[in-house]
């Protein structure tokens, strides 16, 4: 991901796209629904509940079946991906 955004940001997209999952895992949210915008502060116990919901979707529909690893393969990536986002050199900072 390019610098320039915030780190709140770039929680916000990974909240996004773990929703976004929760949904194909069966956690019985509305399609298309996504978290509602929290301030920065509480993004962390957002991404919390999300989680669980989503492991716990997959627990239920049985993380053997093809869908279930499919789902979690993507989380893990988009965790992964986000995670290298928020690492990287200068994340975080708006240029002038």
């Amino acid at each position: 991901m390019e610098s320039g955004g915030t780190r709140a940001e770039r929680a916000v997209r990974l909240l996004d796209e773990l929703a976004s999952l929760g949904e194909r895992a069966g956690t019985g949210a509305p399609a298309g629904a996504r978290p509602p915008r929290l301030a920065p502060h509480a993004l962390t116990d957002q991404l919390a509940v999300l989680a669980d919901e989503l492991v716990g979707a997959i627990s239920v529909s049985g993380a053997a079946a093809p869908s279930g690893r499919d789902v979690l393969a993507a989380a893990r990536a988009a965790v992964l991906e986000a995670r290298r986002d928020l690492g990287g050199a200068g994340f975080g900072f708006r240029p002038r």
